[in-house]
């Protein structure tokens, strides 16, 4: 089994303006590409959490929720 680099690991932050960055707009913020993955695709919302865009992240479902919250 293949180990993380912790290095690369980024922690995402999720601020009131990354709630108002999701919710705005009519274009694609985020790309589901399975079941619960996917990449971001806007790159003012990826900077404002911290990421990078159009880098596939596993669990895309968790920072979904964590940004329609307190709605």
């Amino acid at each position: 089994m293949a180990k993380l680099r912790t290095s690369k690991r980024r922690e995402r932050r999720v601020t009131q303006r990354a709630r108002e960055l999701y919710r705005t707009g009519s274009h694609e913020k985020i790309c589901r590409t399975s079941e619960n993955g996917g990449f971001l695709v806007d790159k003012a919302l990826a900077e404002e959490l911290g990421l990078l865009v159009l880098v596939n992240m596993p669990d895309i479902d968790g920072l979904i929720k964590e940004l329609e919250q307190n709605l």
